[in-house]
């Protein structure tokens, strides 16, 4: 699950180091790799994040926010990031990388289908022609609402989840 797949494509900005490890995905053979800030294209500074990269020009690895903390705290070194990526693959969701989009090109339809449902249990099709236009600005405005505080209610809970994978990545890394 990584998101270089996904429309958005990561652009390298600036490497950070240059180390040479196992590369997990190649029966462990010695490779470089790069250590860069990755930018998507078309995102804002939002986007930045960690990647890695073989200099033999593989694609790139980026890697889930909950790294970052480690890498900027030193916790852990250039050296390990492949193997811990490679064990954690299976655990980790979309959500646990960049870029964090709110709603992405799905919010009309989102907004659509949440509106039907509304529009149809207020009665619009049997009060009259009248009543079309304002029960339809009250339908959209209680969907947008509830859309509202379902993105207040998702940021928390993605950096909770973040903190937690940054623990369970920290004590990986510490095993006796």
């Amino acid at each position: 699950m990584n998101p270089a797949a996904s429309r958005h494509i990561p652009l390298p900005i600036k490497q950070r180091s240059e180390f040479d490890a196992p590369d997990p995905w190649q029966n462990q053979k010695v490779v470089t790799w790069k250590l860069s800030y990755y930018q998507f294209q078309g995102m804002g500074p939002s986007s930045i994040c960690f990647g890695i990269a073989t200099t033999s020009g593989s694609r790139c690895r980026i890697l889930p926010m909950a790294f970052a903390p480690l890498i900027y705290d030193g916790s852990i070194a250039p050296e390990q990031l492949p193997a811990l990526l490679h064990a954690v693959e299976h655990i980790l969701r979309i959500s646990d990388y960049p870029p964090r989009q709110t709603f992405g090109n799905s919010g009309l339809t989102l907004i659509l289908v949440a509106c039907l449902p509304l529009w149809l249990a207020s009665g619009m099709g049997f009060e009259g022609p009248d009543r079309l236009f304002p029960q339809l600005i009250a339908t959209t405005g209680i969907a947008l609402f509830v859309m509202g505080l379902w993105t207040l209610a998702k940021a928390p809970l993605r950096r909770i989840r973040e903190r937690r994978l940054t623990a369970r990545f920290r004590s990986l890394l510490y095993k006796p």
